[in-house]
């Protein structure tokens, strides 16, 4: 800019300095010629302006970013809905077999057949796209490794990769003790029967796998033979666990509108919190300093933890509940009841959760977990490449015609007032 000012000035003065101050004809700038250099009656137009015309037209046009988008190849691509899972019931001391599931969602100019490859299989298998609209089920040899990749070809384009793990949490049963006339919370057993390696049909008489217990019942325990044979232990109420001194047997009426409260340095996850839970009843008790409180309520304890030693000398957890969680509180309704259980399980198998492998011949996986997940313990995934076509910018090429234009006729407007100014020299 500094430049360009700079130069405007010295030209001007040079212009000052060589002319002799006399009057001259000097057709004005402007886009009809003077009538006087044309015919009589005749008006043209001055090429220079319209050139400057144009080019003010074509800068103009540039500032709204015009591109070009060319039209896409005939590439294939498609996204699918894409499940691992293990076999169910594999033979004893056998690696399992894996299954895929695999679902077309959408697509465009994919042939006829695609094919699927594994880690576990160095072979393709052909999968025919109609099928695959509807979803298909695809029995993958046995795998001893602990991540299995999917691979979808369309001829030599790979169109679709998801990578899968074997979750690390093993299987485990669920039982329950409670005394007469009581029964285990239905929310609660619930919450455990639900879980991924909950084990289901005749694996629940598994005496091998982890066991988490329900109990309620006044007179537990009657032996010390089901504390130490169970990883996770859930008490409910009056069921006085060792460390625990039950006041109250019977759950003691509150007044509307008590909240839970955690307790100061409460080992809670984040996610966890209760300021929409209501508790009707509780039972009172006195706990001893092996264990935790987790919350309170009417300033006494109503969810506390203990460490305890479990099977096989592996580290086991307690865990006691003032309240029956549907019954006597409507913790039920939050979306932490679930969250909460889900890691007490978590950190009560942690201690005995098996190699992938090991895994995989005691049948303790079902479904396998995406790598790379959105979510925690995420199993499917929507998996694929949509194609991808630049768009072409034409703005600068525009505008290195407008500038062009410009310069053109500006060398133009110059060469003319030189040849005015030797005509009348």
């Amino acid at each position: 800019m500094l430049l360009a000012a700079g130069g405007a000035a010295v030209a001007g003065a040079w212009a000052v300095w060589r002319g002799h101050r006399q009057a001259r004809r000097v057709p004005t700038l402007r886009f009809w010629v003077d009538g006087a250099a044309v015919a009589p009656g005749r008006r043209k137009l001055d090429p220079l302006w319209v050139i400057v015309a144009l080019a003010a037209v074509l800068a103009g046009g540039a500032l709204a970013r015009p591109a070009w988008r060319p039209a896409a190849a005939a590439i294939p691509w498609g996204r699918f809905r894409i499940n691992l899972r293990a076999m169910p019931s594999p033979p004893a001391g056998v690696l399992a077999s894996s299954e895929a599931w695999i679902q077309l969602v959408d697509g465009q100019s994919l042939p006829d057949k695609l094919t699927l490859t594994a880690d576990s299989d160095a072979a393709r298998i052909a999968l025919p796209t109609v099928a695959l609209r509807r979803g298909i089920a695809i029995a993958l040899p046995r795998w001893a490794g602990d991540t299995q990749r999917l691979r979808i070809m369309a001829g030599p384009h790979l169109v679709a990769e998801a990578a899968f793990a074997v979750p690390l949490t093993p299987r485990f049963i669920v039982r329950t003790i409670s005394a007469p006339g009581r029964t285990i919370d239905p929310a609660l057993a619930r919450v455990f029967a639900v879980q991924p390696g909950a084990a289901r049909g005749d694996a629940s008489g598994d005496s091998t796998l982890p066991m988490v217990l329900l109990v309620n019942d006044p007179s537990f325990p009657t032996s010390s033979e089901p504390l130490t044979a169970a990883q996770l232990i859930v008490a409910m109420g009056p069921s006085a666990l060792p460390g625990i001194e039950v006041l109250d047997a019977q759950p003691v009426a509150l007044p509307a509108g008590m909240h839970p409260v955690p307790a100061p340095g409460a080992d809670l996850p984040v996610w966890v919190h209760f300021d929409d839970v209501e508790v009707r009843a509780a039972v009172r008790v006195r706990l001893s300093e092996a264990w935790q409180v987790l919350a309170k309520v009417d300033g006494r304890p109503w969810l506390a933890r203990r460490a305890a030693s479990g099977p096989t000398s592996s580290k086991a957890l307690w865990l006691w509940l003032g309240s029956s969680p549907a019954a006597q509180s409507n913790w039920v309704a939050e979306p932490s009841f679930v969250s909460f259980f889900t890691d007490i399980l978590r950190q009560a198998l942690i201690p005995v959760a098996t190699a992938p492998a090991a895994a995989l011949s005691a049948g303790g996986v079902e479904d396998w977990q995406v790598i790379g997940g959105a979510d925690a313990g995420q199993t499917e995934v929507i998996a694929g490449r949509e194609p991808h076509v630049s768009d072409l910018p034409l703005g600068p090429p525009i505008l290195l015609i407008a500038a062009a234009a410009l310069v053109a006729a500006l060398a133009g407007f110059v060469a003319r007032h030189l040849a005015h100014a030797k005509s009348f020299a």
